[in-house]
């Protein structure tokens, strides 16, 4: 006993239910389509929205990548200027990079009373 699906394929199968089903949407009167699109709407309108749990921390990662690319290229593009309103911080430069002064370093005390006592000279 053989029965009707076996008989032909799936895709004939699909092909005829889609015919059959298009044409009796298109034998539909007016009112029939009318009620139908508000019941529609209304189902539609009372469905409650899904949202995905933590859809609103999916782009943290990739904006946080990109705050940090911004703040890179800034800092990178960002000229450093050394200008003479910061005398310490020229003294302490070349104090580390010359070889010479090393040998002042040892004697930081010497400098130190040398520097309190600086009024009496």
């Amino acid at each position: 006993m053989s029965n009707y699906r076996d008989a032909i394929s799936d895709d004939d199968f699909a092909a005829r239910l889609t015919a059959r089903l298009d044409a009796q949407a298109a034998a539909l009167d007016d009112d029939t389509l009318q009620r139908l699109a508000a019941n529609r709407m209304r189902v539609v309108a009372a469905a409650p929205v899904k949202r995905r749990p933590g859809a609103q921390w999916l782009f943290a990662p990739a904006g946080a990548c990109a705050m940090a690319m911004v703040a890179a290229v800034v800092l990178m593009q960002t000229p450093v200027t050394l200008t003479a309103d910061h005398p310490r911080e020229f003294s302490e430069i070349d104090l580390l990079s010359s070889s010479e002064q090393f040998e002042m370093l040892e004697d930081l005390d010497f400098y130190a009373w040398l520097d309190s006592n600086a009024q009496n000279f």
